[in-house]
Parts: structure tokens; C-alpha cells; sequence
């Protein structure tokens, strides 16, 4: 046997590096975070027109109207992958649109040549894959759906190709990878040929606007990854759709005994898949759903295309109720974040309903105009929120969950924007699509504890959620215990008016204003057989000197709560011991009712 010696060593090492060459050669990728448009991949063409920009994206950086291009090589195989990710800051039209090349016989892509690629945009909004004989142009694939004509337009793009000449189109709408099927065409008319690249045709108001990255030319990547539900809603009382994940295997999918609904009590007579995306399902069920009942459906079996089967899942759904004044209400706010936080209101379902977030919208209040002003979407797609569920609405949950302690962190919603909330007044609002106002909270700092060194970061927080929204003594800062807010579960501070047979009812007996969270508000309920009162609620000390008027010829509902904060009427913290609550109610057929009720304000000596 003849020794390694040094001599085939090197030799050994050699064709080690040119077969790894070869191999890596064969798979392009490239995601520009180089920051160098010509530093690894060399492209050819109209290179000075284009430019690695501040986000490590390809962008166009030309003037005036246009067709420019860059091109580069590859090794074509004969089953092959082309992915890559755009963005198209205008509304496409025949004058402003894209062209990804997945192959050409010329390097110069705005020659005539022979080659596929995929067009993004156009007079129709939408994509296709197209096969190019010459000048010629002949479309393989329509898109289903025309998504290119907004302001802007964010997609991603798979194509497939297999050794029959299968191909795929699969894409993304948001720019993620939850691709969904486009459409498929066998077209073996022309070889794959070694080079791609970018055509931009545009306008001058666009010269500036086509954003490309994420670049991937090579093998099919196998999709190992199972589908999953990403949403259940029903669409009538009798209709249901699933959306997953992903487009789904059709035999799969309208197999109706893959879903079942409370263990089998109610099963869908027919199921089918959506006739343009194929992630959605459509359930037909013989009998009605019951609104704002909680319904279970059990789905089994259902596969991707690729053969993947999900995991057997349960997931509850309903079918939701519209949302009247009250039923949710406005529950926490901070509208003065600290340092870099950002602000946040949460609202709770106080009502037995289960409401569609997506119908109702969060506004601000122009108190000069009478008017809801900036009202902003609370979800672009349906969300359910159930009886005594929290949720969050700010534009980052993350710096929310950062700065706060949450024992929900699940309970946020995302929004894009909220209306703009000043940091000493404002107003927060609750409303449906038609304006009608569900709840309005009208806040100042002067409603937090006057005691606070500073309010910055301190939410206010509702005390009764059946106490009225605009009743400032139903409001209260965050205690100090639990980190000034309490995001997406239970106030701090929170009470609830419970039946009493006393007309009057003091709770606590004992309590300690210091914002800690425990006892800190002496709250004053009241239970009437008749509505009409009028309320004055004075507070003395045990000398007999008027310390406080809390309640000023104030109208009474049948049931209702009255707060004190220990704060006197010079606004400042009243001295530790006992106190007298005297109450007067009257109405206007002249009946009188008198009570006197004691507490204790207690706190560190």
C-alpha cells in the first residue's frame, strides 16, 4: 500500500476543498448582511442602480423611469428551489413591478432570452410564473389572490421545481414562511439554465422603492414541519372555519370524521377546503350553534401537502355576541410610561357574552366636538374575549412584560398604534364599528394618590368594575406592592359590590392608605330598594371635626359604591385612628334615610 505521504496529503485536501467548493457552490444563498452588494456574490448588469442599504437589504437606487437589472450565476440541477422575500413600497401597475429570473440563457436579463421567472406585481396586483421564449411571454401560474396593490406590499416567494417538470408556487403574503399554495404547472420546454437575477421596471416616483433579501437558490428543502391551527371562528350559527398553518392535503381536510365537536354531541355534516386558500377549512353543521356557549372541536388526521399530519388537537371556539354598553369596560390604563415604556390599556369582560374583539376599536375623545377621534383597530383578524378574560392592548407587550410584573402573560394584544393618550389628561374609548361608545374613561394625573413622589409609570387602575367608568373615586393608583400596574389580570386594587343586607356596608373596618396594595381604600357600599336617591357623605374624626366631604349631593342607582382614599380636604393624608361616616340619603318625595358607619385608618408608627 503506498504511504500518505506529505505529497498526497496535500493532494487529498485539495480535492477535499474542491469537492466542498462544488457542493457549497451549488446552493446559493445570500442575505446582503455583508452589507456589500459585489463582496461574495458577484453580480453583473446595472449594479451602480442598485445598493446594500442601512437594513442589510438589496435595494434600488436609481432615477428617473426605468428597467434596470443585475444578474449573477449559479449551478442549475434538475430538481431545484428558488426562495426569496420582497418589498414593494407602491401599488403595482404595468409600469412599476418586479421580475425575479429563476433561469436565463443570457446574462443580460433584458435581452431576448430563454427563461422562467416569477412577476411580482403588474396590472393585475398579484404574482405569476412565467416562461419567456424569446419576447415572448407565456404565464404557467396565475396568483389567487391580488396582493401587490397596496402602499405597501411585503411577500415572500417559494417556487419548486421537480425532475418531471412539476413546478409550485407557493407564497406568503406577510413575508414570513407560512407559505401557502399558489397554484401548480408542468411546463419541460426549456432547460434550466445557470443564471438569475433581478428586474425592476418603474417609474420615477418608485426609482428608489424595491427592496429584495433572503436569496435562495439550491436543492428542494424538505418540509418536516407538521401544520397547526392558527385560528378557529365560526362564520354563521351553523358554518365554522379552520385556518392552519399552511396549505392542507384536500382527502384530509373534507374527510368530515377528522373533526368533532364535544366528543361527537355535534359533528359537522360536510367539510371543504377553501376554493383559493387552501390553509382554510369550511365545516357545515346540521344544527345551530348557541351563541356564547363554549364549544370543543377535536381535529385529527388533517395533513399538508407534504404529508405531514398534525397532532391530534382540541380547541375551543364560539360563536360571539355583539357587544353593548358595559359589557366591557376599560379596567387599567397608564398613559405616563417611564423611560422607554410605552402605554397600555386593558380592558375585562364584565358581561356574560363571549365578544369579537375585531368588531370594536380603541379611540381617544375630542370633549369640544362631542366626537371619537383616532380610533384604532384592536385586531385586524377575530379574537375572542370571554366572560372575566383581561387583555392588554398596547403596541409592545414585550417592554410591557418587561417593566411589570404579569400573571398572564398570554393576556396582550398587539396593535400597530394606539390614540395618542397625554400624559396629564385624556380620554380612552371603547366602541364598535358603528361609534357606539361601549366604555370612555376620562383620566387625569390628578386622580392618582397625592401622595405618590411621582406618577411616571403608575397606572390607574378601577376599583368596582360595576362602579361607573367616569367616577373618578372609582379609580386609583397601582399599589406600590405589586410594581404600580398590574397588565392583564386583577387590579390591585380591586372590589367587588357584593349583596348586603344592610342598606350600608364599610369595608374594610381597618384600613392603611400607603398604596401597598393591601386595605388601602375604606369603601362605602349602599343597597336601596329604589332608585331616585340623592347621596352626602361626610367624613369626621372622633373629635367631631369635618375632615372630609367626600359625596356632594350625589344621584343613586339601586346599588353602588362610594371610595375613600384616606386624603383629607387639604389633600393631605388624614392622621392614624378612628373616624365617623355619616350618610345622608334624601329624594324628592322627601324621604330620608341617616347612617352612621365607623372605620379605623390605621398605618405604621
Amino acid at each position: 500500500m503506498q504511504p500518505f505521504n506529505k505529497f498526497s496529503q496535500k493532494n487529498f485536501f485539495l480535492i477535499l476543498f474542491l469537492f466542498l467548493a462544488t457542493a457549497l457552490y451549488a446552493q446559493f444563498s445570500e442575505d446582503f448582511n455583508d452589507g456589500k452588494l459585489n463582496s461574495g456574490t458577484v453580480w453583473q448588469g446595472d449594479t451602480s442602480r442598485f445598493k446594500i442599504n442601512a437594513d442589510l437589504m438589496l435595494q434600488l437606487n436609481s432615477a428617473g423611469s426605468d428597467i434596470s437589472y443585475i444578474s449573477t450565476s449559479i449551478t442549475p440541477k434538475e430538481s431545484m428551489e428558488w426562495q426569496f422575500w420582497v418589498k414593494l413600497s407602491f401599488n403595482t401597475s404595468v409600469n412599476n413591478f418586479a421580475s425575479f429570473y429563476l433561469s436565463s440563457d443570457k446574462k443580460n436579463l433584458k435581452d431576448s432570452l430563454n427563461g422562467y421567472f416569477v412577476q411580482i406585481g403588474g396590472s393585475l396586483d398579484s404574482i405569476a410564473l412565467c416562461r419567456q421564449n424569446g419576447k415572448m411571454i407565456y404565464k404557467l401560474i396565475s396568483g389567487t389572490r391580488a396582493f401587490t396593490g397596496n402602499a405597501t406590499n411585503i411577500l415572500r416567494i417559494k417556487i419548486t421545481k421537480d425532475k418531471n417538470g412539476k413546478w409550485s408556487m407557493f407564497s406568503d403574503c406577510k413575508g414570513n414562511k407560512d407559505f401557502l399554495l399558489e397554484g401548480v404547472a408542468t411546463d419541460s420546454s426549456l432547460q434550466i439554465n445557470s443564471t438569475i437575477g433581478i428586474v425592476c421596471k418603474y417609474t420615477s416616483s418608485n426609482s428608489t422603492r424595491f427592496y429584495f433579501d433572503d436569496l435562495y437558490v439550491g436543492a428542494i428543502m424538505i418540509d418536516s414541519i407538521k401544520p397547526f391551527v392558527k385560528q378557529v371562528k365560526t362564520t354563521s350559527d351553523s358554518t365554522l372555519d379552520i385556518l392552519f398553518s399552511e396549505s392542507v392535503e384536500q382527502y384530509s381536510a373534507e374527510k368530515s370524521s377528522n373533526f368533532s365537536v364535544n366528543e361527537n354531541i355535534l359533528n359537522p355534516v360536510k367539510a371543504f377546503c377553501d376554493g383559493q386558500n387552501k390553509s382554510i377549512i369550511h365545516l357545515i353543521f346540521k344544527n345551530y350553534l348557541i351563541s356564547s356557549k363554549t364549544y370543543f372541536i377535536t381535529i385529527d388526521s388533517v395533513k399538508d401537502v407534504s404529508g405531514n399530519s398534525l397532532n391530534k388537537v382540541q380547541i375551543s371556539f364560539a360563536m360571539p355576541e355583539k357587544a353593548e354598553k358595559k359589557d366591557l369596560i376599560i379596567n387599567e390604563i397608564l398613559f405616563n410610561p417611564k423611560g422607554d415604556g410605552v402605554d397600555f390599556v386593558e380592558i375585562f369582560n364584565r358581561s356574560e357574552k363571549v365578544i369579537d374583539l375585531q368588531t370594536l376599536k380603541l379611540a381617544s375623545f375630542d370633549n369640544i366636538q362631542n366626537a371619537i377621534i383616532t380610533p384604532k383597530d384592536i385586531s385586524l383578524d377575530m379574537f375572542l374575549i370571554y366572560p372575566n378574560e383581561y387583555y392588554v392592548l398596547t403596541t409592545n407587550p414585550d417592554k410591557v412584560k418587561q417593566q411589570y410584573y404579569t400573571s398572564n402573560p398570554n393576556g396582550f394584544i398587539q396593535m400597530s398604534s394606539l390614540p395618542q393618550f397625554n400624559n396629564d389628561s385624556g380620554t380612552a374609548v371603547i366602541a364598535n364599528d358603528d361609534g357606539v361608545i361601549i366604555d370612555k374613561f376620562s383620566y387625569s394625573e390628578t386622580m392618582h394618590f397625592p401622595l405618590l413622589n411621582s406618577t411616571e409609570g403608575v397606572s390607574l387602575e378601577r376599583i368596582s368594575p360595576d362602579g361607573e367608568t367616569e367616577d373618578p373615586s372609582n379609580w386609583h393608583s397601582a399599589a406600590e406592592s405589586v410594581g404600580f400596574a398590574t397588565p392583564a389580570y386583577c387590579n390591585s386594587e380591586a372590589i367587588n359590590i357584593h349583596e348586603n343586607d344592610n342598606v350600608i356596608s364599610i369595608s374594610p373596618e381597618i384600613f392603611s392608605p400607603d398604596n401597598d396594595g393591601k386595605d388601602d381604600i375604606l369603601n362605602i357600599a349602599y343597597h336601596l330598594d329604589q332608585p331616585g336617591f340623592v347621596a352626602n357623605v361626610t367624613i369626621f374624626n372622633s373629635a367631631g371635626r369635618q375632615i372630609k366631604y367626600l359625596v356632594k349631593n350625589q344621584l343613586c342607582g339601586t346599588e353602588g359604591i362610594f371610595n375613600w382614599d384616606g386624603i383629607n380636604d387639604n389633600n393631605l393624608k388624614a392622621d392614624i385612628g378612628i373616624y365617623i361616616i355619616y350618610i345622608e340619603l334624601f329624594n324628592a318625595k322627601g324621604n330620608v334615610k341617616k347612617f352612621k358607619k365607623t372605620a379605623v385608618l390605621a398605618g405604621k408608627i
